[in-house]
C-alpha cells in the first residue's frame, strides 16, 4: 500500500510539473503575439500616413484642374484618383508584414502626379465653357466648336389671362400695349421656329432663327361707341412668320486662373413678322381686327453672359441692353392717349413711333446629375422704358417682366440633346407660364 501511494504521489508531481511547463509556455507564446500585433499596428499607421499624403496631393490636383475647367486634363484626374482608390483597396488586403509592397505602389502613383501638374502648365488657351441646359437666347448651351452646323427646332407655348388687359397697338417683347374697356382676357401663343447655328472659329458663333408664330386672344369687352347692358365675346387671331433674328457669340475669356467664362452676344432683330402699325381697327371695341406676330421695328441687344463651373455645379449670369429702334406709324393703327384714358386712331399721315428700350439680367445654376442629364434654375428680369409717339411719352408703356425658370437638358447621343424649360410669371406684366422645347443637333462638316 505504501508503494501504491507513493506512486500516486509521484504521477501528482510529474503532473504539476508538466501544467506549470505548459502555462509557461502559453505565457511566452501571448508575449510573443502581442510584440507582433504591436508592429502590426505600427506598420499600419505608417501605411495610413502615406495614404493620407497621397490623397491630400490628389485632391489638390483635382482642385487646380476643376479651377482650369480642362477638358483634356480632367479624364487623366479621373484615371489618377481611380487608380489611387485600387491602391487603396489592395494596401487594406496586404498583410502587415508587407510594407515593402505599399512603399512600391506609393513610388508608382507619384510620377502620375508630377505629370499631372506637368499636363496643367501645357493646358491649351482655347478652353472651353462647360454645357449648360438653355434657358434664353443667350444664356446656356455651348460655343459651337468650329467647323459644327447645329440646327435646333423650337416649339414654344405661351399662356396668360388678366381680368383686365392693356393693348396699345405695338408690342414690346411679350406685352402689347393700350387701355380697353376689357374685363376678361386670355391670350395663347404658340411659336415654332428653326435656329441654326455654327462655329466659326474656336471662339466666334453665327446664329440664325426663323420663327413662325400663331397668337390667339379670347376677350370679354363692352363696345365703346355706345352704351351696352352685357358684355361680348371677341376672338382675335394671328397666323404669320414672326420677327427673324441673327446674332454672334464671341468667346472672350477662357476660364483661367480663376476667371469665369465671359461670352460677348450681339443679337439683330428685324421687322419681318407682321406690324402692329398696320392693324385695322374695329371701332365699337377699339380693338385691332387681326393680332400681329412682330414687334413692327427693328431692335439691337447687346449682352454679355458669364459662366463660371465649380464642380459639379455651373453658376451663370447675363446683362443685356434692348435698343428699339424708331419705326413709321401708318394710318389705321393706334396709340394710347397720352393720359392713359384712351385709345387714339392716327391720323393718315402717320407718324414716328419709338418703342421704348430696355434692360434685363439673368442668373442662375445649372448641376449635372451625370454625364447626360442635368438641371438648371435661373430667374430673369427686363425692365422696358416708355415708349413715345411723335416725341411724346405714352403712360403705361413701362414695364417690368420677371420670370422664373427651371429647366431639364437630356443628351440623346454626342451631338443631340432635348432641352425643356418653363418659365412662371413673377410680376404682373409677364406671361403666367411659357414652355420652350429645344432639341439642338449637330453635324461637322
Amino acid at each position: 500500500m505504501r508503494k501504491f501511494y507513493l506512486g500516486i504521489f509521484l504521477s501528482l508531481i510529474v503532473i504539476l510539473t508538466i501544467n506549470q511547463d505548459a502555462v509557461g509556455s502559453e505565457r511566452s507564446d501571448a508575449k510573443k503575439f502581442e510584440k507582433l500585433l504591436a508592429q502590426q499596428s505600427k506598420q499600419l499607421k505608417d501605411q495610413q500616413k502615406m495614404l493620407d499624403a497621397q490623397n491630400r496631393q490628389l485632391l489638390e490636383l483635382q482642385y487646380r484642374l476643376d479651377t482650369m475647367s480642362d477638358e483634356q486634363v480632367v479624364p487623366a484626374s479621373s484615371k489618377i484618383m481611380s487608380k489611387n482608390r485600387k491602391n487603396n483597396k489592395s494596401v487594406s488586403s496586404l498583410s502587415t508584414d508587407q510594407p515593402s509592397q505599399a512603399a512600391a505602389n506609393s513610388s508608382q502613383q507619384q510620377p502620375q502626379a508630377s505629370s499631372g501638374k506637368q499636363r496643367l502648365k501645357e493646358m491649351p488657351k482655347d478652353t472651353k465653357p462647360p454645357e449648360i441646359p438653355r434657358v434664353s437666347a443667350d444664356v446656356g448651351g455651348v460655343q459651337t466648336p468650329k467647323g459644327r452646323f447645329v440646327v435646333e427646332p423650337t416649339v414654344q407655348y405661351s399662356y396668360t389671362k388678366s381680368q383686365r388687359v392693356n393693348i396699345a397697338g405695338f408690342t414690346v417683347g411679350p406685352v402689347l400695349f393700350g387701355l380697353f374697356n376689357v374685363r376678361d382676357a386670355r391670350r395663347e401663343a404658340e411659336t415654332v421656329a428653326l435656329t441654326t447655328r455654327y462655329g466659326l472659329t474656336d471662339r466666334i458663333e453665327l446664329e440664325a432663327r426663323v420663327p413662325f408664330v400663331r397668337r390667339e386672344d379670347s376677350l370679354e369687352a363692352r363696345p365703346v361707341d355706345k352704351p351696352a347692358a352685357n358684355n361680348d365675346f371677341l376672338n382675335i387671331r394671328g397666323l404669320d412668320i414672326g420677327d427673324i433674328e441673327f446674332a454672334g457669340h464671341y468667346q472672350i475669356t477662357d476660364g483661367q486662373h480663376g476667371w469665369p467664362f465671359l461670352i460677348g452676344n450681339l443679337r439683330v432683330k428685324t421687322d419681318t413678322g407682321t406690324s402692329p402699325f398696320d392693324m385695322t381697327m374695329n371701332k365699337r371695341y377699339n380693338l385691332p381686327t387681326k393680332l400681329n406676330t412682330g414687334t413692327g421695328s427693328w431692335s439691337l441687344q447687346p449682352s454679355l453672359t458669364a459662366i463660371f463651373p465649380t464642380d459639379p455645379a455651373v453658376f451663370y449670369g447675363n446683362v443685356s441692353y434692348l435698343w428699339n429702334l424708331e419705326t413709321t406709324s401708318l394710318a389705321g393703327s393706334i396709340v394710347p392717349k397720352p393720359n392713359g384714358g384712351g385709345n387714339i386712331p392716327l391720323p393718315s399721315s402717320g407718324g414716328k413711333v419709338d418703342p421704348g428700350d430696355a434692360i434685363g439680367f439673368s442668373f442662375g445654376t445649372s448641376l449635372a446629375y451625370n454625364e447626360k442629364a442635368s438641371f438648371s434654375l435661373s430667374y430673369a428680369h427686363s425692365i422696358y422704358f416708355k415708349s413715345s409717339f411723335n416725341g411724346i411719352n405714352q403712360q403705361g408703356t413701362d414695364v417690368d417682366i420677371g420670370q422664373f425658370t427651371f429647366g431639364l437638358n437630356y443628351v440623346f447621343a454626342k451631338k443631340t440633346s432635348a432641352n425643356l424649360a418653363v418659365a412662371i410669371g413673377a410680376t404682373r406684366d409677364a406671361p403666367d407660364v411659357q414652355m420652350t422645347l429645344r432639341v439642338p443637333m449637330g453635324f461637322d462638316f
